[in-house]
């Protein structure tokens, strides 16, 4: 990438994060420190089916009840309680999620005709929000020719990864935009 008289840099760190919204489909969910997840159980409710029951559980030694629906009512298990809560879809919302919310989740689920579904979710991986990113351009912070050479290093000290760094250069006018991506 050289940038060119009058082109204006600009970089930005896109955080590789999948914060998990409606239907989770990926083996692994990354979720960043403090917000809120929702992971579906995976139910289909057509026609006047409805779900009378469903209940999370962390996987692990021992496995622990996150939360429960009961035609209605939830109930979180006693170590989520205020944090975790399941709707009459089946979804868990997780609140406020911290490093100790890491791990395998299943759901179980009955419906109203008394079918029985049981699905074992992704793997939640908590992740630190990252640090503000350093950048630094050799070999000065200007460019004052037309068709020097820079090198452009972006670090970020603190944060969980995965991290993706990406460069743009944009000409003012708006017709020439460079970008180039590494992880």
């Amino acid at each position: 990438m050289i940038p060119q008289n009058g082109d204006v840099l600009l970089f930005g760190l896109v955080c590789g994060f999948l914060l998990s919204t409606g239907l989770v489909q990926a083996s692994v969910v990354y979720i960043q420190t403090g917000s809120t997840s929702a992971l579906s159980c995976g139910v289909t409710l057509t026609g006047s089916l409805t779900l009378r029951t469903a209940t999370w559980r962390k996987q692990g030694s021992p496995v622990v009840v996150v939360a429960e629906y009961l035609i209605g009512t939830s109930t979180a298990g006693p170590a989520y309680t205020g944090r975790a809560s399941v709707n009459d879809t089946g979804f868990l919302l997780l609140e406020r999620v911290t490093q100790a919310d890491d791990g395998m989740y299943s759901c179980q689920a009955t419906l109203s005709d008394f079918s029985i579904t049981e699905m074992v979710e992704p793997e939640l991986q908590v992740v630190d929000s990252p640090g503000t990113p350093t950048l630094s351009m050799s070999p000065n912070p200007t460019c004052e020719n037309e068709n020097q050479d820079v090198q452009l290093t972006c670090s970020v000290a603190s944060g969980t990864t995965p991290f993706t760094y990406t460069f743009h250069v944009v000409h003012p006018a708006g017709n020439r935009q460079y970008a180039a991506d590494s992880v």
